[in-house]
Protein backbone atom coordinates (compact mmCIF):
# COMPACT_ATOMS: atom_id res chain seq x y z
CA UNK A 1 0.00 0.00 0.00
CA UNK A 2 1.10 3.11 -1.20
CA UNK A 3 0.90 6.48 1.45
CA UNK A 4 -1.35 9.27 0.23
CA UNK A 5 0.70 12.49 -0.97
CA UNK A 6 -0.89 15.69 -0.15
CA UNK A 7 0.30 18.74 -1.01
CA UNK A 8 0.87 21.12 2.07
CA UNK A 9 -1.57 23.52 0.73
CA UNK A 10 -4.66 21.13 1.23
CA UNK A 11 -3.38 20.23 4.84
CA UNK A 12 -3.36 23.88 5.23
CA UNK A 13 -7.20 24.22 3.24
CA UNK A 14 -7.92 20.77 5.51
CA UNK A 15 -6.49 22.07 8.59
CA UNK A 16 -8.55 25.34 8.44
CA UNK A 17 -12.01 24.01 7.94
CA UNK A 18 -11.51 21.43 10.65
CA UNK A 19 -10.76 24.00 13.31
CA UNK A 20 -13.40 26.67 11.59
CA UNK A 21 -11.93 29.22 10.76
CA UNK A 22 -13.70 29.49 7.31
CA UNK A 23 -17.04 31.13 9.14
CA UNK A 24 -19.67 30.17 11.55
CA UNK A 25 -20.71 27.69 9.30
CA UNK A 26 -17.31 25.04 9.97
CA UNK A 27 -16.46 26.20 13.17
CA UNK A 28 -16.82 22.51 15.67
CA UNK A 29 -19.18 22.67 18.74
CA UNK A 30 -17.35 24.12 22.05
CA UNK A 31 -17.84 20.57 23.55
CA UNK A 32 -14.91 19.12 21.12
CA UNK A 33 -12.84 21.38 23.42
CA UNK A 34 -12.97 20.74 26.97
CA UNK A 35 -11.95 23.30 29.77
CA UNK A 36 -8.46 21.45 30.15
CA UNK A 37 -7.56 24.14 32.57
CA UNK A 38 -10.34 24.41 35.04
CA UNK A 39 -8.33 27.27 36.96
CA UNK A 40 -7.91 29.61 34.33
CA UNK A 41 -11.03 29.87 33.55
CA UNK A 42 -11.57 32.28 36.92
CA UNK A 43 -9.09 34.83 35.26
CA UNK A 44 -11.45 35.10 32.46
CA UNK A 45 -13.81 36.64 34.43
CA UNK A 46 -14.51 40.23 34.80
CA UNK A 47 -13.16 42.09 37.87
CA UNK A 48 -17.04 42.82 38.95
CA UNK A 49 -17.66 39.38 38.76
CA UNK A 50 -14.88 38.37 40.91
CA UNK A 51 -15.59 41.22 43.53
CA UNK A 52 -19.28 40.48 43.78
CA UNK A 53 -18.46 36.83 44.41
CA UNK A 54 -16.05 38.31 46.99
CA UNK A 55 -19.03 40.36 48.62
CA UNK A 56 -20.97 37.26 48.95
CA UNK A 57 -18.89 34.71 50.53
CA UNK A 58 -18.32 37.42 52.85
CA UNK A 59 -22.49 37.71 53.19
CA UNK A 60 -21.84 41.25 52.80
CA UNK A 61 -24.39 43.34 50.61
CA UNK A 62 -23.60 47.00 48.56
CA UNK A 63 -26.01 49.49 49.76
CA UNK A 64 -25.90 52.90 48.49
CA UNK A 65 -27.43 55.83 50.23
CA UNK A 66 -27.69 59.71 49.50
CA UNK A 67 -26.21 61.82 52.34
CA UNK A 68 -25.59 65.20 52.76
CA UNK A 69 -22.08 66.25 51.89
CA UNK A 70 -20.71 66.51 55.78
CA UNK A 71 -22.05 63.49 56.44
CA UNK A 72 -20.53 61.14 53.74
CA UNK A 73 -17.36 60.34 55.54
CA UNK A 74 -18.80 59.73 58.48
CA UNK A 75 -21.84 56.98 56.60
CA UNK A 76 -18.45 55.52 54.83
CA UNK A 77 -16.63 55.07 58.51
CA UNK A 78 -19.56 53.28 59.91
CA UNK A 79 -20.09 51.02 56.35
CA UNK A 80 -16.28 49.81 57.08
CA UNK A 81 -16.69 49.27 60.85
CA UNK A 82 -19.95 47.17 60.14
CA UNK A 83 -18.11 45.46 57.10
CA UNK A 84 -15.01 44.28 59.71
CA UNK A 85 -17.74 42.82 61.84
CA UNK A 86 -16.03 43.72 64.80
CA UNK A 87 -16.86 44.33 68.47
CA UNK A 88 -16.84 48.11 67.78
CA UNK A 89 -19.32 47.23 65.16
CA UNK A 90 -21.57 45.31 67.48
CA UNK A 91 -21.53 48.35 69.70
CA UNK A 92 -22.37 50.78 66.88
CA UNK A 93 -25.16 48.55 65.65
CA UNK A 94 -27.07 48.19 69.54
CA UNK A 95 -26.65 52.24 69.61
CA UNK A 96 -28.11 52.59 66.07
CA UNK A 97 -31.04 50.53 66.93
CA UNK A 98 -31.84 52.24 70.09
CA UNK A 99 -32.11 55.66 67.81
CA UNK A 100 -33.99 53.70 65.04
CA UNK A 101 -36.21 51.87 66.96
CA UNK A 102 -37.78 55.19 68.58
CA UNK A 103 -38.25 56.71 65.04
CA UNK A 104 -41.69 57.77 64.44
CA UNK A 105 -43.61 55.60 62.18
CA UNK A 106 -46.57 56.84 59.99
CA UNK A 107 -45.38 59.84 60.01
CA UNK A 108 -47.79 61.68 58.09
CA UNK A 109 -50.54 60.12 59.38
CA UNK A 110 -49.59 60.79 62.70
CA UNK A 111 -49.15 64.50 61.77
CA UNK A 112 -52.69 64.99 60.38
CA UNK A 113 -53.88 63.35 63.72
CA UNK A 114 -52.79 65.69 65.77
CA UNK A 115 -53.79 68.67 63.48
CA UNK A 116 -56.22 70.88 65.73
CA UNK A 117 -58.54 70.13 62.22
CA UNK A 118 -58.93 66.46 62.62
CA UNK A 119 -62.53 65.40 63.70
CA UNK A 120 -63.87 68.34 62.96
CA UNK A 121 -66.15 66.78 59.96
CA UNK A 122 -65.36 69.57 57.59
CA UNK A 123 -66.65 68.69 54.25
CA UNK A 124 -64.45 69.88 51.19
CA UNK A 125 -66.91 70.50 47.80
CA UNK A 126 -64.95 71.11 44.86
CA UNK A 127 -67.36 73.29 42.48
CA UNK A 128 -67.64 71.53 39.20
CA UNK A 129 -67.06 73.48 36.11
CA UNK A 130 -66.92 72.50 32.63
CA UNK A 131 -63.72 75.06 31.55
CA UNK A 132 -63.74 77.26 28.61
CA UNK A 133 -64.34 76.70 25.04
CA UNK A 134 -61.56 76.72 22.84
CA UNK A 135 -61.80 77.75 19.25
CA UNK A 136 -59.25 74.69 17.30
Amino acid sequence: MQPIQTSREDLVRRAIGEIGCGGKQNRLPPSRFPDTFPEMSEQRKTPLQTYRKRIAERKLRRVEVVVPEGDAQRIRALAREFSENGPEAERLRRELAKVTENSPKGGLLRLLLASPLAGADIEFVRERHPGREVDL
